[in-house]
């Protein structure tokens, strides 16, 4: 559901008739993107763009990027038509489409406060963006991930200045980030790294190396060849596998078509994708992902719900694909770090504990002799940082209210 913020637009030519932008989008025809007449975007257009337009309609489940991609419009006075003449804009214009919560808060008077937004009304940049920041649900910032999971980044500086081959060079520096490191995540080392070497003795070793790459990236990043851009890039499985026509490659042969392109192919043999494929395009609409999980994961009780912890292998639902039985069995035998909480749809998850849309969030699915399981999973990173979340705030057993966006 949404509604609209409405001013009246006046558009604007440029060059080219229209064009598409996402993360996909290859280097020239992102330049080229940018003098299109309409351009369509995901989020790679929020910032570091800067475009000659008179004209946006934007989405946004939250204030910052409501902010950033409004700050898109009117950054210039003129544009250049296909014959090269400067012409000036005459007026700029916005459609906001937000959820009807946020709609309400901005146009309706609260608590005998009057509303924030008058039809017809001036507002200057800085009064608009306290409106937006008060309307919108404040984000989580995830304040225990440091102390819970972010510690062992230091742990494994510490642990290894404790080498005995290294302890005499490096004695004195071990003792002085000892402290640091404490005042940083109010954490001790010692035990930190003990804690550590339990986890390892456990099986759960693998949470240990997820919060080691704290880098950003997926623990699902596939390889993708673009060969009408004579390029490659890394991509998310499950947004490849909802959205794009694939073929399933092998490593060599991916590598082997990247020198044919004379192209380098070392960041492809480092062992970070999980697979490798050749794009065939976009789908005509997008296809759900649901993770299948294994019947045990029915039986499992609340004391693995809501903590991350390492899953035996998952599986993947998703139409459309002729290699899914091939990725699914090599995601059955890989272990990996994940995060269940059963009885929520994600944007029911997402909504109740205001997280961020950064934050993949994935629903699951496990069959048992108990009967059907239904939720939300988180992999890697966002596992880690849900359960630093969770933590200190577990939701119910059921959400509190219904979807309303």
């Amino acid at each position: 559901m949404r509604a609209v913020l409405p001013v009246r637009p006046v558009f604007g030519s440029t060059r080219s008739p229209s064009a598409s932008k996402t993360g996909l989008t290859g280097s020239t025809a992102r330049k080229a993107s940018y003098l299109a007449d309409l351009l369509v975007g995901t989020s790679t257009v929020d910032v570091g763009v800067d475009f000659r337009i008179n004209l946006i309609v934007f989405e946004s489940l939250g204030a910052g990027a409501f902010l950033q991609r409004l700050g898109r419009l009117g950054r210039h006075t003129s544009y250049n038509d296909r014959q090269g003449h400067e012409q000036a804009f005459t007026s700029f214009a916005a459609y906001a489409l937000v959820p009807a919560f946020i709609f309400e808060r901005l146009t309706q008077p609260d608590n005998g406060q009057p509303a924030a937004l008058h039809a017809g009304a001036t507002y200057t940049r800085d009064e608009l963006a306290q409106f937006i920041a008060r309307a919108f649900p404040t984000p989580t910032t995830f304040t225990q991930y440091t102390r819970l999971w972010g510690r062992f980044v230091p742990a494994r500086v510490f642990q290894t200045l404790s080498r005995k081959e290294l302890r005499a060079s490096f004695g004195a520096v071990r003792e002085q980030l000892k402290q640091r490191y404490y005042d940083l995540t109010h954490a001790s080392m010692v035990k930190t790294c003990k804690e550590w070497e339990e986890r390892d003795k456990q099986g759960e070793g693998l949470l240990i190396t997820e919060a080691h790459s704290f880098r950003g990236g997926s623990p699902f990043d596939c390889g993708l060849l673009k060969p009408d851009e004579g390029e490659a890039i890394s991509y998310d499985l499950f947004w490849l596998l909802a959205n794009g026509q694939l073929e399933l490659l092998d490593q060599a042969s991916f590598r082997a078509a990247l020198r044919r392109m004379n192209r380098p192919d070392a960041a492809f043999a480092r062992g970070f994708q999980r697979f490798f494929f050749r794009w065939r395009g976009m789908r005509s609409q997008r296809e759900p992902v649901t993770i299948l999980l294994g019947p045990q994961v029915a039986t499992w009780g609340p004391e693995r719900h809501q903590t991350a912890q390492v899953l035996p292998g998952i599986q993947v639902d998703c139409a459309g694909h002729d290699c899914l039985t091939q990725l699914n069995r090599e995601l059955l035998d890989a272990p990996c770090v994940g995060l269940l909480v059963p009885g929520f749809e994600p944007r029911q998850l997402q909504r109740t504990c205001a997280l961020p849309l950064s934050l993949q969030l994935l629903p699951y699915r496990a069959n048992g002799d108990a009967g059907e399981q239904t939720g939300t999973i988180a992999f890697g990173r966002d596992a880690l940082l849900l359960d630093s979340r969770l933590r200190q705030r577990p939701v119910g057993a059921s959400p509190s209210a219904p979807l309303i966006f």
